[in-house]
């Protein structure tokens, strides 16, 4: 609290006061504060300087040093005696600069050394300005007023008629005066208004006596508030009503019922085939017979039209288990703000990013499963044993699509002697059967309706993909891959059996 920290501006009516300062440097921290400071008295004393100098180029002016010397001088006046010996600081540091700012405002001058506050005071005044400097300015901060709004009101209630507004009464939110100090001398009353003290009749004032009463009398009776019946009968009626249970009802959402969009299929009769290679990889080996029963199996991969219906239906893109259906950013569906969408030119396009979980999850929604990988490897032979390709001994980039840029949409190319599309190349497609390297050993042994090991790790991926080498073509080319992993060349196909 200091001069420069008061603005006077014009009210409505009389003028308006308002404090501009209110302890910001603890809120911003001292090192802002400092550096502010002598960016200020820089641009006051007209200095110019960089990080790199240590010393100012150019002399101070001196009267430009005088006006920053009593803007010093002037904030120094207010600091109470605990600010100069750098204790912690309260409320009793305002009090003190709030004694020093009353002082100057009566006087014009700043408190030092031994003051004659009496002296000084104009005859204007008809307060006990002395009284309360005095307190305000105590050189210990304990015994400094706490709160100066119930002073200030006793102050405001003086008149100059009556003499006793030049006796204030004990100030109660100050603290009890020293004993050692002396009493300070009351302010000189005008002649003018003794005078006038002394022509007033003063009225007599009856004063009633009476006679001392125990404590156990003096207490009142508890007041007893009147009784409302309308409003007694509403509470009671509230608080002894039985407490009523809702039950739960979940959410109405409107059913739709998402038909998927069936596949045709081709029907491989039953009987006996060989499967395996003796000329191929070692988990391919040995050349085997297998004995399967009739089944039907999806002429073409599922494509992206079909798929999203079937995530339409789960309402996500997990499912019961919270396994992964499909990674939609590794696929050519995507989903924005909800809503399900398949990229330009790609709805015929199998679809990619699927797991395994989500192959399985399809085929139990259109009533079908995946194909074993006996049926699988049946199925892409087309009737011919020996044949390492599909096609042939041989295989031509204008029969499937292998070491490309992209999957093609479904029936690109000719379909075989079951009139199955796509059997090798485009997408790998995931079988039902766990994977394993030694398996054709033991299927040799158990050549009937084979369905895989009974437990494993990796789920059987068939057929090669858009990106896989001419090798990745053969009919007996076995792949594998953990049942939740997803990859833009993975996707599948159906089967089901023939009763």
């Amino acid at each position: 609290l200091k001069l420069n920290n008061i603005l006077v501006g014009k009210g409505n009516p009389g003028i308006e006061v308002y404090l501009s300062d209110f302890g910001l440097s603890k809120v911003i921290g001292a090192g802002p504060v400092v550096s502010r400071c002598f960016n200020a008295m820089a641009e006051a004393l007209g200095v110019e300087f960089s990080a790199e100098e240590k010393y100012t180029p150019t002399p101070i002016e001196t009267h430009k040093l005088s006006k920053l010397n009593l803007s010093f001088l002037q904030a120094y006046a207010f600091l109470a005696p605990e600010q100069k010996r750098l204790e912690e600081i309260g409320v009793a540091a305002d009090v003190y600069a709030f004694g020093v700012l009353t002082y100057y405002l009566i006087t014009g001058l700043f408190p030092e050394g031994v003051m004659d506050i009496s002296s000084r005071i104009p005859v204007d005044y008809k307060c006990d300005w002395n009284r309360l400097i005095s307190q305000c300015m105590n050189p210990f901060p304990e015994k400094r007023p706490q709160i100066l709004t119930p002073i200030l009101e006793v102050l405001s209630k003086g008149s100059v008629s009556l003499p006793e507004t030049f006796t204030t009464p004990p100030l109660k939110a100050v603290v009890e005066p020293d004993p050692e100090l002396a009493p300070l001398p009351k302010p000189p009353i005008p002649e003018e208004i003794k005078e006038k003290v002394e022509e007033k009749v003063l009225e007599p004032v009856l004063v009633q006596v009476t006679e001392p009463v125990s404590v156990e009398t003096a207490i009142p009776e508890p007041i007893t508030p009147s009784k409302d019946e309308k409003y007694e009968r509403a509470l009671s009626s509230m608080l002894n009503r039985e407490p009523v249970v809702t039950q739960y009802q979940p959410e109405q959402k409107e059913k739709r019922t998402i038909e998927p969009i069936h596949t045709e299929t081709a029907v491989v009769p039953g009987g006996g085939f060989t499967r395996g290679s003796n000329n191929g990889n070692r988990d391919e080996m040995p050349q085997h017979q297998v004995n399967l029963a009739s089944y039907a199996i999806d002429v073409h991969p599922i494509t992206n039209e079909q798929f999203s219906r079937f995530l339409e239906h789960m309402g996500g893109e997990k499912d019961q288990n919270y396994n992964d259906l499909i990674r939609v950013k590794d696929s050519r569906i995507n989903r924005v703000t909800g809503r399900l969408s398949i990229e330009s030119g790609y709805a015929k396009h199998p679809v990619v990013g699927v797991t395994w979980y989500g192959a399985v999850g399809y085929a139990k929604w259109v009533g079908k499963r995946l194909p074993t990988e006996a049926e699988w490897e049946i199925s892409v032979r087309g009737g011919q044993e020996n044949t390492c390709y599909p096609t042939g001994d041989t295989i031509e980039k204008n029969q499937a699509n292998f070491f490309s840029a992209d999957t093609t949409a479904v029936k690109s190319y000719a379909p075989n002697a079951y009139g199955i599309y796509d059997m090798i190349g485009n997408v790998y497609e995931w079988c039902q059967d766990w994977y394993g390297y030694n398996y054709y050993e033991s299927s040799a042994q158990e050549p009937d309706k084979p369905k895989g090991p009974i437990q494993g790790v990796y789920r059987v991926l068939r057929g090669g993909c858009w990106k896989s080498l001419k090798e990745d073509m053969r009919c007996s080319h076995r792949h594998r891959n953990n049942p939740g992993t997803v990859n833009g060349t993975y996707g599948f196909r159906c089967a089901s059996d023939i009763d």
